[in-house]
């Protein structure tokens, strides 16, 4: 919650949102979710007790990840903006058992999808992964394309959620391009 308050207060600086629309990043994690049953709550409660960030370095910046689970099969996931990688607590929770599970931490605004190649690339090293799964949501639908499109021989398998992959001409051809180079 401090990294979206943070956020907020560079928008608010910027113009594009008010102090009243603001209010939401201000709640604790508790209020946030007030009206959300106390039982589902506390299974994210306890998600993210169990869970902890493991930290790497790149380009000598701290980034943090969650690593869980376990089997041959690696999945990254990648949250959306504005988002945190708990973003997935339910997924992972029903895939830890068969899956090694991986979800970094984006920074809230400001990174740029060479720069998120960057850090995938740097958590998969750390992990020593050769090839991975890459989910991605929103933002990181559109980051996990961008990656598979830099490298297709680190991917195993793309899976993009809400990315908006046709807004401009052009992006047909380029996805069309981009397939090939995955199988």
């Amino acid at each position: 919650m401090k990294r979206k308050l943070e956020c907020a207060k560079i928008l608010i600086r910027k113009g594009e949102i008010t102090r009243k629309e603001v209010k939401v990043y201000e709640m604790n994690l508790q209020d946030y979710f007030s009206k959300v049953e106390t039982s589902k709550f506390a299974v994210l409660q306890e998600f993210i007790n169990t869970h902890p960030y493991k930290t790497t370095l790149c380009d000598d910046k701290k980034i943090e990840y969650i690593k869980c689970g376990c089997g041959e099969n690696v999945l990254v996931f990648l949250h959306g903006a504005m988002l945190e990688p708990y973003m997935w607590f339910y997924v992972i929770n029903e895939l830890e058992s068969e899956f090694q599970i991986l979800a970094p931490r984006f920074p809230a605004t400001g990174i740029g999808a060479n720069a998120a190649n960057e850090i995938i690339n740097a958590i998969l090293d750390e992990e020593h992964i050769e090839k991975a799964t890459i989910i991605g949501y929103s933002f990181g639908g559109g980051l996990a394309q961008y990656y598979g499109e830099c490298y297709p021989q680190r991917i195993k398998k793309l899976v993009l959620s809400h990315t908006g992959l046709l807004r401009k001409k052009g992006d047909l051809d380029r996805i069309e391009k981009i397939i090939p180079k995955l199988k």
